[in-house]
């Protein structure tokens, strides 16, 4: 495996970043109450003005290895601030 490339995610991205997702929701044991789809990821991060998440994405050789997703916290001014909150998920990598 090549060294990783860290990048911002694309909507393009979005149907191979939802299925590492789904795994972290596994490895998590919260699989059941998972309910993200590709259109709230499409939603959400994409087709809006200020979006409720930024994420970005590790590749190594052309295959998605890892994500780290920062998530807009409500503020009751408005504020658009992202913190460090989110989720980190990585494959092993030999």
């Amino acid at each position: 495996m090549t060294e990783p490339r860290v990048r911002k995610v694309v909507e393009a991205d979005v149907c191979n970043v939802l299925p590492l997702m789904r795994e972290l929701a596994e490895f998590e044991k919260y699989v059941s109450s998972f309910a993200v789809t590709e259109e709230v990821l499409r939603e959400q991060g994409f087709r809006r003005s200020l979006p409720e998440f930024h994420c970005l994405i590790a590749e190594s050789d052309d295959e998605l290895v890892g994500f780290r997703l920062l998530f807009r916290p409500v503020h009751l001014s408005g504020e658009a601030e992202f913190n460090h909150q989110g989720a980190i998920c990585c494959r092993w990598m030999p």
